[in-house]
């Protein structure tokens, strides 16, 4: 008995410093992992504020780049009689540097400015708020052009009545370059984009629009649940403007003339555009009329132009891991500072 004790009493001892180590290998493992887990969220929340720090600081750079394109736009109004797509404001910019305070920083902008009056603008699919039959069928053979369901023009035609203001006279309310309506217009959107500069977001939307409104085309889309490649198509010749405005036929796609123009097949409006391009620019509405006169059509196309007001610019910063395009509606009326009537974060 007195041999079987002390070894009793040491295996115990062995078995309890056994536990104590498994004991003490886990609160280590504990620790580190609670260690490991802090860290982690620590660097989590690090990068997302450098992320968001890196995003408002975009947001500002695009700022940057929207008054370059009212400072082109502004030059163009004032220094030429037409808008073309062989003027400075139709270049893009492309990956180009940025030169940062922080030189471990690189920002590289990426931007273009596209004629919206080269567009059909769904505007005149209605007249305050009635809707207008040819101008549905003419926006019927376009949306077959490209392939979208024809389907769509007459829904599009009735969200756009509801935008319009009701009780005035039926006319042509047109914003073709010139004019009070364009005026007006850059008054009204000044105003807009000032009021809008307590919001980051700029939600707003041009005063002579009631509630509810959809700023460009891509908002009324996406009122018909379109998918990005589809409403690519419809962005690429289709606008949606705060007033109806005359078709700048030096800068609208052959679709767009062979939807606007009656009798005018999908050919002949490549073969109008393809001169155009080359160099034979249309100097006025009437040069347009000669020319499809020589394709063996007698009609005289209404609601054209040579010039514009209406454009978008879109530009795109990537910062460090950050990466923010921004897309805005810009009002280059004659005798006025162009003014940004909206603009948007696009995801």
């Amino acid at each position: 008995m007195s041999q079987r004790a002390p070894q009793q009493t040491h295996k115990r001892s062995l078995r309890q410093r056994g536990m104590a180590v498994v004991g003490a290998l886990i609160v280590v493992t504990v620790a580190a992992a609670l260690t490991s887990g802090l860290f982690m969220r620590q660097t989590a929340t690090a990068r997302q504020t450098e992320n968001a720090a890196a995003r408002a600081q975009a947001r500002w750079l695009l700022m940057g780049g929207l008054d370059w394109a009212r400072l082109i736009l502004r030059d163009n109004v004032r220094r030429e009689a037409t808008v073309r797509g062989d003027q400075l404001w139709a270049s893009p910019i492309r990956d180009t540097r940025i030169d940062q305070l922080d030189p471990d920083s690189l920002a590289v902008f990426s931007g273009s400015v596209e004629d919206e009056q080269g567009k059909f603008n769904v505007y005149r699919l209605a007249q305050t708020g009635i809707i207008d039959p040819t101008m549905v069928i003419r926006f019927t053979n376009l949306l077959s052009a490209i392939g979208l369901p024809p389907t769509l023009a007459p829904r599009m035609a009735d969200a756009v009545a509801t935008m319009q203001p009701r009780g005035a006279a039926p006319g042509d309310k047109t914003g073709s370059g010139s004019g009070t309506n364009a005026a007006n217009g850059s008054n009204s959107a000044r105003a807009n984009q000032g009021a809008g500069n307590n919001n980051n977001n700029n939600n707003n939307n041009n005063t002579d629009w009631p509630t509810p409104a959809a700023r460009g085309i891509d908002d009324l889309a996406q009122r018909f649940d379109l998918d990005e490649p589809a409403r690519k198509r419809l962005r690429r010749v289709a606008t949606l403007l705060p007033q109806a405005t005359e078709l700048n036929i030096n800068t609208a796609p052959a679709e767009v003339l062979s939807a606007w123009i009656d009798g005018l097949s999908p050919a002949q409006a490549r073969t109008l555009t393809e001169s155009r391009d080359g160099g034979q620019w249309f100097v006025n509405a009437g040069d347009l009329t000669n020319r499809i006169r020589g394709l063996g059509l007698e009609n005289t196309p209404q609601h054209i132009g040579v010039t514009s007001t209406w454009f978008t610019a879109t530009g795109t910063v990537v910062l460090d891991r950050a990466r923010v395009t921004m897309r805005a509606l810009i009002l280059a009326a004659p005798n006025a500072t162009p003014a940004i009537v909206w603009r948007q974060d696009i995801l």
